[in-house]
């Protein structure tokens, strides 16, 4: 989807422009809504900021316009007050490697030349991510290769401690990870390959936090959903005592962003307050714990009674009527009735009211039964009114949290990421790059990530050596006959240094780019 000024939007050629650039749906907004001063001020004012410098746009008008803008459009086509977008980042080409579209599509980044899937792609070989989050922001890292120095070391620091040593694999499987629960995943053993099973074990099974986390912003959540987020921050205590003894400067940093704490309490909140197993619908009851609320349990138990009553109403009336088959029964057309078999409806009292014949049944209401319907629904009504009520407050409280909670997501997403980047490193016998601001390439016994992975059962990959510099090697002229790897060769390099700018470990004996 793009959100355009409308007058923009009416025209055919800028039309024809963006779809050719990429096919979305153009969503026309009044063009004030991307006038900078505007966009400045409602933007400062979601964020209750006095100054956009924090977010490193406060210079950049183009960049305000276009926030602003966007912010207006979910403004005026969303219900809820957007509560949960908290946060502001400024994409700067200073901060990535630049790749065009052209680019991307021939190293086959996330996706195939052939039939535009992940299989056969670098995200393919690299996605051993056991969250939604973190796969979709393994996506992003691939997409955005840094070239800032401190971070790109900072990864590769927190993916040397999660895989010390690693060892090849020929096979082009890939062991899943440990499954939560399961006692010989969750070993409990410090460092290395035990830290990366226990925190993969860990991660495994968690719903989409982020996604979660912006459904309570957003005022969508159901229970199910806020269960959902409970069992994952439930296993935060766990992750911290994981991460305690990290060295790496980022697994660190990481861990000391899960505020535990706060994120307990927000568990305890839930937990406290839905069932484990609730509804999917909100306002047909069974969502709230008995003992979270007073009056809930109150009308809770004057619907139970009622219907005890009735049940011995039922045993009352078979007796007296001699008609064992004699039942009482429910549904939204009548309410509750009595249903006695059509061989049986001779022996009926008469101030028994037919209000139905059936195949092989009639259906009658008494006065008494529905005195009783009146007491049981009005006790039913309000309890799913207050638990309704309650629910929501419920939400509202957990949405107070939404920035920690976004925070925890984030964190989860990239402990998820450098985890799997670790496991395939060792699974495939990966190495370390060295990466500095030298104008050296120098890669020995490389090999194709992707090619490698899709070779035969036995087969083997031949690697191949590089070295390129800024004084007597600025250039490699290839030649070879056709189909014998010549662009190959030159990919591979290329995925060599991207992934080292990724954060990754690379296919390689040793690689300095």
């Amino acid at each position: 989807e793009v959100v355009l000024p409308a007058d923009l939007a009416q025209g055919e050629e800028w039309a024809a422009r963006l779809q050719a650039v990429h096919p979305a749906r153009l969503s026309p907004l009044d063009p004030s809504g991307f006038d900078p001063a505007i966009a400045r001020q409602r933007l400062l004012d979601h964020l209750g900021a006095a100054t956009l410098e924090p977010y490193g746009c406060e210079h950049l008008p183009l960049a305000i316009a276009a926030a602003g803008a966007v912010l207006c459009y979910l403004q005026e086509s969303q219900v809820s007050d957007l509560a949960h977008l908290r946060d502001l980042q400024t994409y700067s080409p200073e901060t990535y490697l630049a790749l065009d579209s052209v680019t991307r599509r021939n190293l086959e980044l996330t996706r195939t030349l052939r039939d535009g899937k992940v299989q056969g792609s670098l995200l393919g070989v690299l996605d051993r991510t056991v969250t939604p989050m973190g796969a979709r922001l393994l996506r992003r890292w691939i997409q955005q290769p840094l070239l800032d120095l401190e971070r790109i070391q900072a990864r590769l620091d927190a993916v040397e401690e999660l895989c010390p040593h690693s060892t090849p694999n020929p096979s082009p499987g890939l062991s899943p990870a440990p499954k939560w629960g399961e006692g010989e995943g969750c070993r409990g053993g410090e460092g290395g390959p035990f830290l990366r099973a226990d925190l993969r074990c860990l991660l495994d099974g968690l719903h989409d936090v982020e996604r979660l986390v912006g459904r309570v912003g957003f005022g969508t959540a159901n229970g199910r959903d806020l269960v959902a987020l409970r069992r994952a921050l439930e296993r935060i205590p766990r992750i911290k005592q994981l991460l305690a003894k990290a060295r790496s400067a980022r697994l660190r940093a990481l861990n000391d962003d899960l505020n535990e704490s706060e994120l307990r309490d927000v568990a305890a909140l839930i937990g406290r307050a839905l069932v484990d197993s609730p509804p999917i619908l909100l306002k047909e009851g069974g969502l709230i714990r008995s003992g979270y609320h007073a009056e809930l349990d109150r009308l809770r138990r004057a619907a139970a009674e009622g219907r005890d009553r009735l049940a011995a109403y039922e045993a009352q009336e078979r007796k007296r009527t001699g008609i064992s088959t004699l039942r009482v029964r429910y549904n939204q057309v009548f309410g509750f009735f009595v249903e006695v078999p059509r061989s049986k409806a001779h022996l009926v009292p008469p101030e028994y009211e037919r209000r139905a014949t059936i195949t092989h049944a009639e259906r009658f209401i008494t006065p008494e039964l529905k005195a009783r319907e009146a007491e049981i629904l009005s006790a039913e009504d309000r309890a799913n009114e207050l638990e309704y009520d309650l629910f929501v407050d419920l939400r509202r409280q957990v949405a107070a949290h939404t920035d920690r909670l976004q925070r925890a997501a984030r964190v989860l997403a990239e402990l998820d990421v450098l985890a799997a980047l670790a496991e395939v490193a060792a699974r495939y016998g990966y190495t370390r790059p060295v990466v500095d601001e030298s104008a050296v390439i120098e890669i020995r016994e490389s090999r194709h990530p992707v090619v490698e992975r899709m070779m035969p059962e036995g087969a083997r990959f031949v690697p191949n050596d590089t070295h390129l510099d800024d004084e007597n090697h600025l250039l490699l002229v290839i030649t070879g006959p056709n189909m014998s790897g010549k662009s190959v060769y030159i990919r591979q390099v290329a995925l060599i240094v991207l992934m080292a700018q990724v954060g990754s470990f690379v296919p390689a004996a040793s690689a300095h780019v």
